[in-house]
């Protein structure tokens, strides 16, 4: 096991956790690394090229994914020192997740969540207060209450409407690879996190280690190239969960229960 894929949904905490696992040495944490966008695009080539190849259908699938192994065993070893482990993190890796289990099929991938009450709430604050919010991507229906619109919008951005795709197929299609999954869920890390911590310690099959939560550092990143959403300052030491959400009001966190109520059923049942 030389890296492990590290999906979530934005805005649930994933910088958090992978700043505390950083404090571990036998990881080397990548933030944004390109690897999984880099195999992604061999899924479009294959969508694209099979029919023009001369080569039989099934060996030229056996290529693809050597092509994917060995130019990731590359990549690794280029970023990763020898004697640690690759912590990659990358929303592709949830997006795109059966054709990677088809590549790597004993890969241990985590996976983070939030409540999305939480997520769209996080996506309400800097819509309020970032300078950079382009407001005629809303486009407002006047008879219509303006929140919830946004609450729309924001579930269907991209990044957060194909990641719910990926869970969603993960709850209603029979996956060979479910057992090499771990779901964590962001409240339960604030909650418990010497927990959940030993609870990824276990799927990884390795021995744990005793975190520092109360003083965690900031793993540099710049945000400027995620505007408008990017936002990925952390305080030093774990907070205790926040369950108010400002943003928004009663009627629209009901309203995106309803809307996910699949969602609440698979991974929050307590909240319905």
């Amino acid at each position: 096991m030389k890296f492990i894929p590290f999906g979530s949904l934005p805005r649930s905490g994933s910088t958090l956790l992978m700043n505390i696992l950083d404090q571990n040495d036998l990881f080397h944490v990548s933030h944004y690394s390109d690897l999984a966008r880099f195999i992604s695009n061999t899924k479009v080539l294959v969508e694209n090229e099979t029919a023009c190849q001369q080569i039989d259908y099934n060996t030229f699938n056996e290529c693809v994914k050597n092509f994917c192994k060995q130019g990731s065993d590359g990549w690794i070893k280029t970023l990763c020192p020898e004697n640690k482990i690759l912590i990659d993190k990358s929303r592709s890796w949830l997006i795109d997740i059966d054709y990677f289990y088809k590549i790597f099929e004993k890969m241990k991938t985590i996976i983070l969540i939030r409540d999305l009450r939480g997520v769209v709430n996080s996506f309400e604050k800097i819509h309020n207060n970032s300078w950079t919010i382009n407001r005629n991507e809303f486009n407002y229906n006047f008879n219509s209450d303006f929140q919830k619109q946004r609450i729309d919008y924001t579930l269907n951005l991209w990044f957060l409407y194909q990641p719910l795709v990926s869970l969603k197929e993960l709850i209603d299609i029979k996956k060979s690879y479910l057992d090499n999954l771990l779901i964590i869920r962001y409240e339960d890390l604030l909650v418990n996190p010497i927990y959940t911590m030993e609870k990824i310690y276990y799927f990884l099959e390795l021995p744990n280690f005793e975190h520092n939560f109360d003083h965690i550092e900031q793993f540099e990143h710049n945000d400027n190239p995620l505007q408008p959403y990017g936002c990925h300052k952390i305080f030093p030491k774990l907070e205790k969960l926040k369950t108010i959400y400002q943003e928004l009001n009663d009627e629209n966190l009901n309203y995106i229960i309803e809307k996910h109520s699949w969602f609440y059923e698979e991974f929050y049942p307590e909240v319905l």
